[in-house]
């Protein structure tokens, strides 16, 4: 492995992340003869899930292949949301009051639209990155301001 970061010059800091990557394409190349497609290709959601964690995508990067797959059309189904910290902060402020955990804001997601919280993904992603934001949440910017238990609590200095 230390040939091939000598060889493409691949900066020392990732090392770490490039051998993930070169094992997981390792992976699909014996797997899979080379061709990713044959991961997802006629194949239902949990199985899709299922066979990117098996190769070692991890949870977060297999659900975000696998919402990508569903939005382009190369599988059907339905997918839950990634849990990242945009996401657990408005979820988590919204119903809890504090941040959410990975599996508590899948939950509160779910809850939501049920089987397919995907759909709000995004909207809940930007939500927190622009309004709900750690520091100085915008609360009176919020559409979910008069739902929200962190507003609730903390509503005195938020604008």
């Amino acid at each position: 492995m230390a040939e091939i970061f000598q060889k493409y010059k691949i900066h020392r800091f990732y090392n770490r992340t490039a051998g993930r990557v070169l094992r997981i394409a390792s992976d699909i190349t014996s797997r899979y003869g080379g061709d990713a497609r044959r991961i997802w290709r006629g194949q239902p959601t949990d199985e899709v899930r299922r066979r990117l964690e098996e190769i070692g995508a991890g949870p977060q990067i297999t659900n975000m292949i696998v919402m990508a797959l569903l939005d382009c059309g190369q599988i059907s189904g339905k997918g839950g949301l990634k849990s990242d910290s945009n996401v657990r902060k408005v979820l988590g402020r919204v119903f809890k009051g504090k941040l959410a955990s990975v599996d508590e804001a899948a939950t509160l997601a779910d809850k939501m639209v049920p089987g397919n919280s995907r759909i709000i993904d995004h909207s809940i992603y930007t939500l927190g990155r622009y309004v709900c934001t750690s520091r100085n949440p915008k609360c009176g910017e919020c559409p979910l301001s008069e739902a929200c238990l962190y507003n609730r609590t903390h509503s005195a200095g938020h604008g």
